[in-house]
């Protein structure tokens, strides 16, 4: 009897533990509505919304917002992440069906005033500026992870921002190791720029939509090992999609479409390579540095155009009357062909 007894009162001592373990994990998530935010798109959150930031005095903890009709708007100033992660219910997708948006009327976006070795992350949300149409090249920034190591992006779209995302070396701590997944930058100036002022490498973006930008990511001289998996840059026949002089930027399974230029790659610029994927319209590598190397690129309907110093493997013409095409000194293009027999032929295009 005194063993059940025993076992009772251990059991009834691990459902408290249990309890216990909840209620401090609970600790670690503030809803934003508890500290008064709105989320009509009318108030003003700003407040709120740091209050619940400030609650855990500069400590991790997990900011929640609710799914919400319209939106909290932040408009007398912009948000300080310290080490916390914003989450959301969800990306919005139409109008009124739910979802979590916030959006900044300030000059700033987030940011954060502690610098740190595993900086702030931002899940499931849309984050809009207030440069309807409008975006310039310096302005603001709808996420800043200036001196932020390990900075996190999952399911974020971002719209007209002058920048959607500035990563960028701080005072005292670098901006690496950042890992990018389904992040949406959509009518900003800049979707993402990785900036040239001190370091900024090792980051890696999969998926994700690059819509309507002036240029999609902006990748400066300083930073280096910078990849791309399954990415898309679209939409703007004057747009650029990336714009690089930066060293060992990888692009794997990366879709460029209906751009002016795809893929620009600056004097000075370190490796570049591109893996399948697919060109559309537009310039499709342009002021190229060597060593630049390009793998199994399907291009719509116009051939490739790669321009500079560029290292190309395997590349097959399946249409007869097609070749490939070189550009001499004083501008005139000769088509390379190929006959039944291998023989190799040029011809004045």
């Amino acid at each position: 009897m005194a063993q059940l007894d025993e076992s009772i009162v251990s059991g009834q001592a691990d459902h408290i533990a249990d309890h216990q373990t909840l209620h401090a994990k609970a600790n670690y998530v503030n809803d934003v509505t508890d500290f008064g935010a709105v989320g009509d798109l009318v108030t003003d959150d700003t407040a709120a919304i740091q209050s619940a930031i400030d609650d855990f005095s500069g400590q991790r903890g997990i900011i929640y917002f609710p799914t919400s009709t319209l939106g909290y708007l932040c408009s007398s100033a912009g948000l300080d992440a310290k080490r916390v992660h914003f989450l959301g219910a969800r990306v919005p997708g139409n109008a009124g069906d739910g979802g979590t948006k916030l959006m900044f009327d300030s000059t700033y976006g987030i940011s954060s005033s502690l610098e740190d070795n595993f900086g702030y992350g931002i899940s499931e949300m849309e984050i809009v500026g207030s440069n309807e149409g409008t975006p310039t090249a310096s302005g603001q920034i709808l996420v800043d992870f200036t001196g932020q190591n390990y900075p996190r992006l999952n399911n974020v779209r971002l719209r007209r921002g002058d920048r959607g995302v500035l990563l960028k070396k701080g005072a005292t701590i670098e901006c690496h190791y950042g890992l990018f997944t389904h992040v949406n930058p959509n009518e900003c100036f800049v979707g993402v720029e990785i900036a040239a002022a001190g370091t900024a490498s090792e980051h890696t973006f999969v998926g994700g939509r690059h819509w309507s930008c002036e240029t999609g990511v902006l990748i400066g001289a300083n930073a280096n090992d910078i990849s791309f998996f399954g990415t898309a840059f679209e939409n703007g026949a004057g747009n650029l999609g990336v714009d690089s002089t930066g060293t060992d930027i990888t692009f794997c399974g990366v879709r460029w479409e209906t751009l002016g230029t795809n893929l620009t790659v600056r004097s000075g610029a370190g490796d570049h390579w591109v893996f399948g994927g697919r060109f559309s319209s537009g310039t499709d590598i342009a002021d190229a540095n060597d060593p630049t190397v390009v793998y199994g690129i399907a291009r719509s309907a116009d051939p490739i155009a790669l321009r500079g110093g560029i290292s190309i493997d395997d590349i097959e013409v399946a249409d007869t009357n097609k070749g490939f095409i070189l550009k001499s000194a004083d501008s005139t293009r000769y088509r390379i062909t190929v006959a039944d027999n291998g023989t190799l032929g040029t011809e004045t295009v």
